[in-house]
């Protein structure tokens, strides 16, 4: 990424400003704009993870088309956020190696993977929300111990408590021990 600051904002033809984002390579090939947001990056990055932009590099581009810094500009309608998100992950896989993740990055890499055909990005976030976000009451195992002990033991000042974190995990997206 460039270490330069970003030029001055330009004005769209809607009066609103076009910035850069932080995912700016100065040696990329194509400049993405989501909302009034651009990035800079390659080419060969995009097509290497989903056939949509592999199939719209092979596109032939009119000449009287507006370019930033001789890169063609591809106007997405998503959110400059989930853009972002994604983006940002294809440049630096270790962001898949957190623990956890907030739902809001799941859903960028969900909504963007099936959108764009990134099929691996998709199939590694549907199977992580699968894992963090068991389908049966087995699935569950400990808190469904943790529920039994509770019963069978007559501890019944933590049976509350014990049903809220069996019905907290099946809302949360993170592991709750």
């Amino acid at each position: 990424m460039s270490d330069s600051p970003p030029p001055a904002k330009r004005q769209r033809p809607d009066d609103q400003e076009i910035v850069r984002s932080e995912v700016w390579y100065d040696d990329g090939s194509v400049v993405l704009q989501a909302s009034a947001t651009q990035f800079r990056v390659h080419w060969s990055v995009l097509s290497s993870h989903s056939s949509f932009f592999r199939d719209m590099q092979g596109l032939s581009q009119p000449q009287d088309e507006p370019k930033v810094e001789g890169c063609p500009i591809v106007e997405l309608p998503d959110s400059a956020q989930d853009v972002e998100t994604v983006l940002k992950a294809l440049y630096n896989p270790f962001l898949f190696a957190k623990k956890s993740l907030p739902l809001s990055v799941i859903a960028s890499h969900i909504r963007l993977g099936r959108k764009y055909d990134m099929k691996e990005f998709l199939q590694t976030m549907v199977q992580r929300l699968a894992d963090e976000h068991p389908q049966t009451l087995e699935e569950y195992g400990i808190l469904i111990d943790l529920l039994a002990v509770v019963r069978e033991n007559n501890l019944f000042a933590l049976l509350p408590s014990a049903y809220l974190r069996v019905m907290l995990s099946s809302t949360q997206y993170k592991p709750i021990f």
